[in-house]
């Protein structure tokens, strides 16, 4: 398994940063007091597509918002020049306002 750059992890998690905040909303929506953090595990392949995204932390009370995430994680893309698969724990804390 190999890795990809941080700042390369960060600039593609900020493009799609819309998606993550439209996951939250949907659970705002059900709790307006919601807040936690959700952890993916992403994998990539050397294509730069993600083969998978799993969550292995959610502390939100709405397990919608992880799925949701998650789903919406396997559609990104990073750089397609990777030597090896690369898999990523990536963390998003997420807090009204």
């Amino acid at each position: 398994m190999g890795s990809l750059d941080k700042e390369v992890i960060r600039r593609v998690v900020r493009a799609h940063v819309g998606e993550v905040r439209a996951c939250y909303e949907q659970g705002l929506q059900r709790d307006p007091n919601l807040k936690g953090r959700v952890t993916l595990d992403l994998r990539i392949e050397t294509s730069g597509e993600v083969s998978s995204a799993s969550v292995v932390e959610d502390t939100l009370t709405e397990n919608s918002v992880a799925a949701c995430i998650a789903a919406a994680a396997r559609r990104w893309r990073f750089p397609g020049d990777a030597p090896n698969v690369a898999t990523v724990r990536y963390p998003f804390v997420l807090e009204p306002g």
